[in-house]
């Protein structure tokens, strides 16, 4: 299976992978990297392992297995070239994003459980979005920040969305620890990725 989508927003590369039954094992990607083999290993759970093994073979068709490290937070290091990884999946898809600066990425589809978290991690001042589509956009939004930032942040008393525009795709702002972001949302199909950098 090749590349279903790549775009471009500012400094960021988003590549969306179609997952494909065909990818069942290391063995049809090309290159392992030893540390991505023993994490397989520990999976158990039969569908984690193929969307595993599908983002695996996204990031493979790109990097070579090589280049492909994680720091002490289980993020992935920088590229030797200075690229900036983040990935995402879930079981229809797996997204790259690649910047020169620190990215997180998250695409999720709706799911009845973010609305019944929804009051472990909105932000008092994001009361004021409700309709099942705006949780999800933040919960994809908090999900990017999070992995950006390769630390342990609190969703609900330290990221605060105040704003988005557009629907399908559009814009995302707030403040992580009251420092201002600025993130990015596309809609693929019946999901939703959002991007932060």
């Amino acid at each position: 299976m090749a590349i279903l989508y790549k775009t471009e927003i500012g400094k960021v590369q988003l590549f969306i992978w179609e997952n494909e039954a065909g990818v069942q094992q290391f063995q049809d990607i090309k290159g392992v990297n030893l540390l991505d083999l023993k994490e397989f290993q520990s999976i158990k759970h039969a569908q984690r392992q193929h969307t595993f093994l599908n983002s695996r073979a996204l990031i493979y068709s790109l990097f070579k297995p090589s280049e492909i490290r994680k720091n002490s937070h289980g993020a992935f290091a920088p590229t030797p070239k200075g690229h900036h990884l983040s990935l995402s999946h879930t079981h229809d898809y797996s997204v790259l994003a690649v910047s020169t600066n620190p990215v997180g990425v998250d695409i999720e589809t709706q799911r009845p459980e973010i609305a019944k978290i929804w009051h472990k991690f909105a932000h008092h001042q994001e009361q004021k979005f409700n309709a099942d589509w705006e949780r999800l956009l933040l919960w994809t939004c908090k999900e990017a920040l999070f992995k950006r930032a390769e630390k342990d942040l609190n969703f609900k008393e330290e990221i605060c969305v105040e704003s988005y525009t557009g629907s399908g795709k559009g814009i995302i702002e707030g403040k992580v620890k009251d420092k201002p972001f600025v993130g990015h949302f596309i809609q693929v199909k019946d999901h939703l990725l959002t991007v932060c950098s």
